[in-house]
């Protein structure tokens, strides 16, 4: 593969600073009202030190192409030590949620996002190579159901999601007054082609 050439892979930490830049411009309090409901948002801000996190544990995924970062992808333990509240709060949802008759502590959980695409590459598939590079990545006999959350207001992302990947609203829950949807993404039976190059 030249190195040229648009790839994913995981994190280093040398592309922190980078990654820092990129979540948090798509942070709300970077974006007018109309830009984060026409692409989407993220509801916190992010540091270094929390994207370090999500490397060390379960792992970070990045597109990069000739040196630049273009996408991030964080995934965490279904009961990763690091638990924000807005994690603490989804992870007493899913102890009351369910997923095809299962529960879903049963159905080889894991959490995914957030996922942030840089805007001058949107439209260049990252956003589906983003999570083929996580089935890829993950081990198919520990990690089946990825479940996420996703702001109640980000309509956006919602619908991406849904289109893209097929994701499945599973219930409502509430984080302080912020209101969100958990997801599940189930392992596809066949990834997506690769991208060229």
């Amino acid at each position: 593969m030249s190195s040229t050439s648009l790839h994913f892979r995981r994190a280093c930490p040398a592309d922190y600073p980078a990654l820092e830049t990129l979540l948090n411009a798509l942070y709300i309090g970077n974006l007018s009202a109309d830009e984060a409901q026409a692409s989407g948002f993220l509801a916190t801000p992010f540091t270094q030190a929390q994207i370090a996190i999500f490397n060390d544990g379960l792992g970070a995924l990045v597109a990069v192409e000739q040196d630049t970062v273009l996408g991030f992808l964080g995934l965490m333990e279904s009961d990763a030590p690091f638990a924000p509240p807005v994690v603490q709060a989804m992870t007493a949802a899913m102890r009351q949620t369910s997923f095809d008759g299962q529960p879903l502590a049963a159905c080889k959980p894991f959490l995914f996002g957030p996922i942030a695409i840089a805007r001058q590459a949107r439209g260049r598939g990252i956003f589906r190579g983003l999570y083929q590079a996580m089935w890829n990545f993950l081990d198919p006999s520990r990690y089946e159901l990825g479940l996420a959350f996703i702001h109640q207001e980000n309509h956006h992302s919602l619908t991406v999601h849904q289109q893209a990947l097929g994701v499945t609203v599973l219930a409502p829950f509430m984080c302080g007054d912020a209101a969100y949807w958990l997801v599940a993404y189930r392992r596809p039976a066949a990834l997506f082609p690769p991208l060229a190059g």
